[in-house]
């Protein structure tokens, strides 16, 4: 559970969105843009994650002060290969990070290993990827 830490929300000073072309980073994209907060789009056109040199790329991206959500990934994951390039994209990710600290990283992932649900889903959510 995230708990905000001052008595009145501020917006953060930039929020990175990696992975800002897809669905669920272009939602977030919109609804930061229309709380009026200062966003850096990123893309497959800006740094090609799964590159040698990706995480340098990255980096350079990234202020101090920065909020980063991470939401980049290639789906539906179909093989082995498939979930190992999601595993290099989350490291490299964490290797930019490390170079440049941002104040918040926020990594979302898919929730295709949980059963369909009408609540809620968090930790205790059972796990059932054939639904």
């Amino acid at each position: 559970m995230l708990k905000h830490g001052h008595a009145n929300p501020i917006a953060p000073s930039r929020v990175v969105v990696i992975g800002a072309g897809g669905f669920v980073g272009g939602a977030i994209l919109g609804r930061l843009r229309a709380m009026a907060v200062d966003t850096l789009p990123l893309t497959r056109d800006e740094v090609d994650l799964l590159a040698p040199d990706a995480a340098d790329t990255l980096a350079g991206y990234l202020r101090q002060g920065d909020s980063v959500v991470a939401v980049a990934a290639l789906a539906p994951v179909k093989s082995l290969a498939m979930l190992g390039d999601n595993v290099k994209i989350l490291r490299t990710v964490f290797e930019a990070v490390r170079q440049v600290t941002p104040v918040h990283l926020l990594n979302i992932g898919s929730d295709a290993v949980f059963a369909d649900c009408a609540r809620p889903l968090d930790e205790t959510t059972a796990k059932a990827p054939t639904s």
